[in-house]
């Protein structure tokens, strides 16, 4: 079961475990448990705690090698969380075998389960994606800035086909505190995006776009085109600009 942990643990994304490293570090368990049954010790509240903090930690360090404390310790209560849920479940499954229930209704609710665990799955990457890809921007245009969330988007490689720049695409309600439509000079793009046919798509220079990078180094780019977009550039409203593939080296 402790492997079975493992990989869902992977599935979340908090950590990328091999095979082996999980395979060995599910044979520690099995062998903890066995030798907590074995030796006849005095298993009293506080060895139990302790026993279990000591064994699953070092599960934990097996599996995905050393990690910084607070990613250790959140680690640790997924693995907890995640084994309970599990023991819960095999439970469950004993209890209704016994009980005499259909083969069609495990069935049902092993689809319905797996079906769960995938959208969860789905959605958690989804949410862990954007939020290491997003950064905090500041977008300056005639002594006016307006502040929001970048997207780090390696899939934006919109370019102005005139100078050959790289173009980032933002919501147009962003940046209405500073672009005052029809009376600043534009030009208009030509793109092509996924599921979508070939447009034009309009954009104009703003003085500079900048943003604190995760390791503190600012990250400046002036003279910058920003092309306006007049549908939301993020589904679920998780920002308001996608930067260009050159700019996610930074």
């Amino acid at each position: 079961m402790i492997f079975l942990v493992l990989c869902f643990m992977n599935k979340l994304i908090l950590a990328k475990g091999n095979i082996r490293r999980c395979v060995a570090a599910a044979a520690l368990g099995g062998l903890a448990a066995a030798l907590y049954l074995i030796i006849p010790v005095h298993k009293s509240s506080l060895f139990q705690i302790a026993s279990s903090l000591l064994v699953n930690s070092s599960i934990i360090r097996i599996a995905y090698g050393k990690q910084r404390i607070r990613k250790f310790i959140l680690m640790l209560f997924v693995f907890y969380v995640s084994t309970f849920l599990f023991s819960g479940g095999l439970q469950f499954l004993q209890t209704q075998l016994q009980t005499g229930i259909s083969l069609c209704w495990l069935l049902f609710f092993a689809i319905l389960l797996l079906g769960g665990c995938s959208a969860c799955f789905s959605w958690l990457k989804r949410v862990r994606r954007e939020k290491e890809e997003s950064v905090y921007v500041e977008l300056l245009f005639h002594g006016k800035t307006v502040q929001g969330t970048g997207f780090l988007d390696t899939g934006n490689c919109l370019y102005d086909p005139i100078s050959g720049e790289p173009v980032v695409i933002a919501n147009k309600e962003f940046l209405e505190p500073v672009w005052c439509g029809s009376e600043e000079p534009v030009r208009m793009i030509p793109y092509h995006s996924v599921g979508k046919n070939r447009g034009i798509i309009k954009a104009f220079r703003c003085d500079c776009l900048r943003w604190t990078t995760k390791s503190g180094e600012l990250v400046s780019f002036p003279q910058l085109w920003v092309a306006i977009s007049e549908e939301n550039v993020s589904k679920k409203n998780g920002y308001d600009l996608i930067l260009h593939s050159e700019m996610t080296r930074f």
